[in-house]
């Protein structure tokens, strides 16, 4: 079941946070929960649980008019079971009023999977971080 994250999720999601953190990122995702937990509204989680269990999770940002991926992690014994892809349509259903979606590109994987639903790259976002709060590497991604 992909749900809502809440609050109690916390603890379940340490242990995925610091197999995303070995195996995925340099820079930790911890704050992402912190934010959720303090029920950030502009931050956006979601979980993968099965049996109580948490076994995935997704992190989206709303900025201004663009919606922001943040981060998508399944644990391996879940993979290739297309639960990456639920997490991030459960995300996208929750993003629709947004005309694109921000990805990092160097996050390879998750760009797949976004070309896999359909997505088409815009262009890279050139922009004034101060203006538009996007880091200026992120790429622009839009639905067709």
């Amino acid at each position: 079941m992909i749900r809502r994250y809440v609050k109690s999720d916390f603890e379940g999601l340490e242990v995925l946070i610091k197999k995303y953190n070995n195996e995925v990122s340099e820079s930790p995702v911890i704050n992402d929960f912190y934010n959720a937990n303090n029920l950030s509204t502009d931050f956006d989680c979601f979980v993968l649980v099965e049996n109580s269990k948490v076994y995935g999770f997704i992190t989206g940002q709303k900025i201004k008019n663009d919606y922001l991926l943040l981060d998508v992690y399944v644990d391996k014994n879940k993979r290739n079971q297309g639960y990456a892809i639920k997490l991030i349509k459960k995300l996208l259903d929750n993003a629709k009023k947004y005309k694109r979606i921000l990805s990092n590109p160097e996050n390879y994987k998750s760009i797949a999977l976004l070309k896999k639903l359909g997505f088409k790259e815009l262009s890279e976002n050139k922009k004034n971080t101060s203006k538009t709060g996007i880091p200026p590497y992120f790429t622009h991604y839009y639905l067709n």
